[in-house]
């Protein structure tokens, strides 16, 4: 239903009128005015309406990974993040969207407090604060190097422990995971042997730097390699990573590439 072109000039008339004194014809042509302005508003507050309401749906299908999706991230993880088909670059890139999204929500209300410094800059314990180098033409052949090792990961997201489990399986290296920093700690006063902790930052609970802190103060753990896992995309985050005393840092998602160049230069395989 629209205005024609008469009703136009009714409308028109009606209004430089100041609408007093109107005819019979402007005042119905106003009145059917009136009615289309209210029902173009209607049509847009419903649809406003809509609107708002699918953006929840939309945003929390950005949040998961479907099954499928989650086996071409772990077949790019096995190629090394190279020669990747474009399902699994589609895939790499909606996780580390997750990934992202995960760290902005979690909360993370750790207090700086006063600690001992712990040097760590010993010949046997090395800590290296730029991103670690990239080893081409690893394959997860190369870890059954380091078989008999034991690795303790803390990591609350259970993709990101799956993938890493999947990555050493069949090494013989022995693994051993926690969901937060309090638990690996348990863990670690209870083993009778740990060659490497590879730490995530956030966690719930005890984040990866409060859980770094408390073992560096045992003199037992001062040189035993900790390497973070990081979302950090700053400078400053890099910075409290070394300087809570951990030795190392791997971004996520892990390139097994540098992976292994960790495993290498922290469990003394220096060919």
């Amino acid at each position: 239903m629209g205005l024609s072109e008469v009703e136009k000039k009714l409308v028109l008339s009606a209004k430089k009128k100041g609408m007093k004194g109107l005819t019979k014809e402007e005042i119905i042509a106003v009145k059917k005015y009136k009615k289309l302005l209210e029902m173009q508003k209607k049509a847009k507050e419903q649809k406003t309406e809509n609107t708002t309401k699918e953006k929840p749906s939309s945003a929390k299908k950005e949040l998961s990974l479907t099954p499928l999706e989650k086996k071409l991230v772990l077949s790019a993880r096995k190629k090394g993040m190279k020669g990747l088909t474009k399902e699994e670059i589609s895939a790499v890139k909606k996780y580390k969207l997750i990934l992202a999204q995960e760290k902005s929500k979690k909360e993370t209300p750790h207090k700086e407090v006063a600690h001992k410094q712990v040097d760590t800059k010993s010949k046997k314990l090395p800590v290296i604060d730029k991103d670690i180098p990239d080893i081409p033409k690893v394959k997860k052949e190369h870890f059954k190097k380091f078989k008999g090792k034991k690795i303790l990961i803390a990591e609350d997201n259970v993709i990101n422990r799956k993938m890493l489990e999947a990555l050493l399986a069949g090494s013989g290296i022995e693994i051993d995971v926690a969901e937060n920093g309090a638990e690996l700690l348990q863990k670690l006063v209870k083993s009778d042997k740990c060659d490497m902790i590879l730490m995530d930052i956030q966690m719930p609970k005890m984040d990866g730097l409060e859980a770094t802190r408390r073992i560096r103060k045992s003199k037992k753990f001062q040189n035993l390699p900790i390497v973070a896992l990081t979302s950090a995309t700053e400078k400053e985050e890099y910075r409290n990573i070394i300087k809570a005393g951990m030795n190392a840092y791997l971004s996520k998602p892990v390139v097994l590439g540098k992976l292994y160049n960790v495993f290498r230069l922290f469990l003394g395989d220096k060919k």
